[in-house]
């Protein structure tokens, strides 16, 4: 396959978007576990607590895949242009890494007790969180290569 039309822009900036992509992400997961189900407005003070608590810890657990999965595939695409890594492919891959993450996690700590089918519906939210950072990294990261 072809070299990509797609580059990363600085190294500050690809930092800014690895760090300021989970931020939206998790947010994301906040809003529709904590605000949609209405905690929110019977106690601002403990969503805004929870908030913290999601970008504290669900972002290390953020770097820590983006440590061993997504710099690695930052590093090839940086040298090898790889074509089929663009926006669509890697918000799919975002999505994956989340649903696969979470999947993966709640059947190693045994929180699988309602069969696959119900832990792959628990599974989509976390993933739209890897759907999201992906997103977000690539407005942020990712620029068109000027023409020649």
């Amino acid at each position: 396959m072809g070299t990509s039309g797609l580059e990363l822009r600085s190294l500050s900036m690809s930092v800014l978007g690895l760090l300021v992509g989970p931020i939206v992400g998790l947010s994301y997961l906040w809003f529709v576990q904590i605000v949609l189900p209405g905690s929110a407005a019977a106690d601002p003070s403990r969503a805004v607590a929870a908030w913290l608590l999601y970008v504290v810890l669900g972002g290390a657990m953020c770097l820590a895949v983006e440590a061993i999965v997504v710099a690695p595939m930052l590093f090839g695409f940086q040298r090898y242009r790889w074509g089929w890594l663009n926006g669509p492919s890697g918000a799919a891959i975002g999505f994956g890494l989340g649903f696969a993450f979470w999947f993966i996690a709640s059947v190693v700590s045994g929180q699988d007790e309602g069969g696959s089918a119900k832990l792959a519906a628990e599974s989509i939210n976390p993933g739209v969180v890897g759907l999201i950072t992906a997103v977000v990294f690539r407005l942020i990261a990712v620029r068109r290569s000027p023409s020649p």
